[in-house]
């Protein structure tokens, strides 16, 4: 087992393997923490399958960045359907003028044909295309930094969720087109 990123380490719980670490140690990203190899009391090295839980403490940093221009889509309400009949994964178009449309969104729908209860590589892809319209907004210092904040919840919900944030330090830094902040967090987690 070696370390994923430079940490102190502050429990382990090995359950197979052999620790080269002690618990306070400073691991450099890549250092191995636990081997597989064993040698035993009479001098012979056997092969294990390393297995633990190391937790350290670590520091990770993101940036996020918020331009005060806005660009926004919305439709326009035109639309053009395009059938195409999908066939052993060749995309056959049974249309005939192509998509004028400069800004545009696509949803597609895909029905294949079943015959006897097992799927055939035949299909009929239904494509709706609406045209959009692109429209910029400026925006203030404090509503970017209420999405910036918003960023911010949502990346430490889905990416620092099974860690503890023990510290969190941010440097806001800003121009005449974007409020960036970075913030370093000091996490406890695995290692």
């Amino acid at each position: 087992i070696v370390a994923d990123r430079p940490a102190q380490i502050i429990s382990t719980s090995v359950y197979d393997g052999q620790l080269m670490r002690i618990v306070g140690d400073y691991v450099r990203q890549g250092d191995i923490i636990v081997s597989g190899l064993i040698t035993d009391s009479t001098g012979h090295l056997t092969k294990h399958h390393a297995l633990a839980d190391i937790r350290g403490i670590y520091q990770e940093t993101v940036t996020f960045s918020q331009p005060y221009e806005v660009i926004s889509k919305s439709a326009t309400g035109r639309t053009k359907k395009e059938n195409s009949l999908d066939i052993f994964n060749i995309d056959i178009p049974l249309f005939i003028k192509k998509n004028k449309f400069q800004n545009f969104s696509v949803s597609e729908n895909c029905c294949n044909y079943k015959l006897f209860g097992k799927t055939l590589p035949i299909a009929v892809k239904k494509r709706v295309i609406s045209e959009n319209t692109s429209t910029s907004t400026k925006i203030s210092y404090e509503e970017a930094k209420k999405i910036i904040n918003e960023k911010s919840f949502l990346y430490e919900k889905n990416f620092l969720d099974d860690v503890k944030i023990l510290e969190e330090l941010s440097n806001e830094s800003k121009n005449d087109n974007a409020l960036n902040i970075t913030v370093t967090y000091t996490v406890e987690g695995k290692i």
